[in-house]
């Protein structure tokens, strides 16, 4: 036999090797490639579910939407404000700023009911939702008073200590409607919901206290107490009575101010806070914050006009150190915007005339400056205050020194002022500005 060239053998293909293996070996070998490709397949799924590979979805999150998923929702705008932050406070003044309040040597009871027929008398107990027992001994005491054209109550102390929390906050809100009821119609009164919460932080005797809390009335969200006269011969001491003053005239009121960072829009906030001309007394400050690294909390003070800045959380001088100005709501809601104050609108008959002439009511998208008025039986306005963003308003609450100027919402001031006629709010805006 003859021998073959050892190229001719190198040269056989590899498929003819191949042919060659035992049937057990070929099946050994796709036993382990199926294996692999198993494997292989496996792994790429659970990538895929991961997002690794291509767009499937991550475990705990929502899927990435498609096109056809339609455009996502885009981000509110921010208000023309900017983004308020607030600190609950209570404010309190000084203790001499209470001349309102001195001690009567000589104290007589009595409630008025002036221009009112003795059965219109009947009817006002009974509109009021006083109980049937109180409004019978209420009758009992009334005479007839030419000086008011009407009638007046004289109670015996004892009655007016019996009276339930429900009949007297019904009788003083109705007693309140007739300015000649001078202590309820200015009575003390906090925005809350507990005689805890008003007095908290308080140095008063529990003695003091417990005079006081069941004379405490409520009403839409006020906290009242008409009744001082009555127990303040009772107290133990002038220190101790200037003390419980100085409590019952707290203020419910907030800080507030306005967060400014890079991403603010600071063209929407100049044209907001810089109503009344003063774009260049709010731009470099607005300006400045917004460049600070992680932002400013800026004081809502440094951006209201030179009437509001000045006054906020202040109380005006006592009528004995300055002249009587009626400084009151219309006064402060008229003089916002105005450098040096307009003492005319201290008189009721101007604030109707600028009223009429030089404002214009608004319905909606109110802007710094607006204001806020609340009305009773038509045209009777019983409050002023001034719009400042959000539900927040400027105000001052009646002349009184002990009231200050303040900070507080359109639904808190709904309450302050008690009153058994339904309320409208309207809103009006100066011209040109």
């Amino acid at each position: 036999m003859s021998c073959q060239p050892v190229s001719a053998l190198c040269d056989r293909p590899r498929s003819v090797e191949i042919s060659r293996m035992s049937f057990r070996t070929k099946t050994w070998f796709a036993v382990v490639a199926s294996a692999l490709l198993a494997t292989w397949v496996g792994i790429g799924i659970v990538l895929w579910q991961r997002g690794v590979l291509g767009d499937g979805p991550v475990d705990g999150a929502p899927a990435v939407p498609q096109e056809n998923d339609g455009p996502r929702p885009s981000k509110p705008p921010a208000p023309p404000w900017g983004k308020i932050e607030r600190i609950p406070i209570t404010i309190a003044p000084p203790i001499e700023f209470l001349p309102e309040y001195t001690p009567l040597e000589k104290f007589e009871l009595v409630w008025y009911f002036p221009t009112v027929s003795a059965s219109r008398l009947n009817e006002l107990l009974a509109e009021a939702g006083i109980s049937e027992e109180v409004r019978r001994k209420l009758a009992s005491l009334a005479v007839m008073e030419p000086s008011i054209s009407g009638y007046a109550i004289r109670p015996s102390e004892e009655f007016v200590l019996s009276l339930s929390a429900e009949d007297r906050a019904k009788l003083y809100v109705l007693l309140a409607q007739f300015m000649e009821n001078f202590y309820h119609v200015k009575a003390f009164r906090y925005c809350g919901k507990s005689l805890d919460e008003w007095f908290r932080g308080a140095q008063l005797a529990p003695e003091t206290i417990a005079l006081v809390s069941p004379l405490v009335f409520q009403h839409e969200g006020y906290l009242f107490f008409a009744d001082l006269r009555l127990i303040e011969k009772k107290i133990a001491s002038p220190d101790e009575r200037l003390a419980l003053l100085k409590a019952l005239s707290r203020e419910a009121t907030f800080l507030v101010r306005v967060r400014v960072d890079q991403n603010s829009d600071i063209e929407d906030l100049v044209n907001y806070w810089g109503r009344g001309g003063r774009a260049k007394d709010v731009r470099p400050l607005l300006e400045s914050a917004a460049s600070v690294p992680g932002g400013v909390s800026l004081a809502i003070s440094h951006l209201l006009p030179p009437f509001a800045r000045q006054r906020l959380y202040t109380y005006p001088v006592p009528p004995e150190r300055a002249p009587a100005i009626n400084q009151d709501c219309h006064w402060t809601a008229f003089n916002f915007f105005n450098t040096e104050p307009d003492d005319r609108f201290s008189d009721e008959n101007e604030v109707v005339k600028a009223l009429d002439n030089d404002y214009y009511r608004v319905f909606g998208n109110l802007q710094l400056g607006d204001i806020v008025m609340f009305f009773i039986e038509g045209n009777r306005a019983i409050h002023s205050a001034v719009y400042i963003a959000e539900d927040i308003l400027f105000t001052k609450n009646g002349s009184i020194a002990s009231r200050p100027w303040m900070l507080t919402t359109l639904e808190d001031m709904k309450g302050y002022y008690p009153t058994l006629k339904p309320k409208e709010i309207r809103y009006y805006r100066k011209k040109n500005i």
